[in-house]
């Protein structure tokens, strides 16, 4: 990461944060759904959500790597 130039990780960031968006409203709409099918269908519905959960804490952390070093390098002026 210390190699790529700044313009790069703020895309980076911007991404990070794009999929972070998509996967939260994906949750809230699973979650919206669940009840409304019961069964097999109410465990997926959980199932992905949690699997979303645990990507979108990945992206965090990844946020927080890119953001970290953004934060070492001197401010464009």
């Amino acid at each position: 990461m210390g190699q790529l130039p700044g313009d790069a990780l703020e895309a980076e960031l911007a991404r990070q944060e794009n999929i972070k968006s998509h996967l939260t409203r994906s949750n809230a709409e699973l979650q919206a759904f669940i009840g409304k099918e019961g069964g097999e269908m109410d465990r997926e519905c959980r199932q992905a959500i949690e699997e979303n959960e645990v990507v979108i804490g990945r992206i965090k952390e990844r946020q927080a790597m890119v953001e970290t070093e953004m934060s070492h390098r001197p401010s464009r002026s």
